[in-house]
């Protein structure tokens, strides 16, 4: 055989062999696939049946809750609002005796002389 011919063999032999390796990659990627997405549906059913509200013994207990505030608040992370475990009211809940407080006027009620002030109420009012 010439070197040209030899050089063609070579190179199809290297290409049926990729071809090969992809194909049965691409065979795995598909059971990989089939099995996440079976695994994804089962854990969707699950969800759909569970109750959907939690039982307030379901909920953390204030000892390990307020443990949890004061290490956020000591390592200067944010720490969410939640209901006392004694206000048993969500929180957001309006109308009379809510806790939150109303929401604040958006308009600055007192001109304080700063002309520097670039707030969206000074420039769009």
């Amino acid at each position: 055989m010439s070197q040209a011919a030899d050089a063609l063999t070579r190179l199809r032999h290297q290409v049926a062999g990729a071809v090969t390796r992809g194909a049965r990659a691409a065979a795995e990627a598909r059971e990989r696939t089939a099995g996440f997405r079976e695994s994804t549906r089962a854990l969707a059913e699950q969800a759909r049946e569970r109750p959907q509200r939690t039982e307030r013994a379901d909920h953390t207990d204030g000892d390990l809750r307020r443990e949890s505030v004061s290490f956020r608040t000591a390592v200067g992370l944010p720490v969410a609002e939640f209901p006392s475990e004694e206000d048993p009211r969500p929180a957001g809940t309006t109308g009379p005796g809510a806790r939150d407080e109303p929401p604040r006027s958006r308009r600055a009620d007192v001109d304080d002389g700063d002309d520097e002030d670039f707030s969206h109420q000074r420039i769009l009012c």
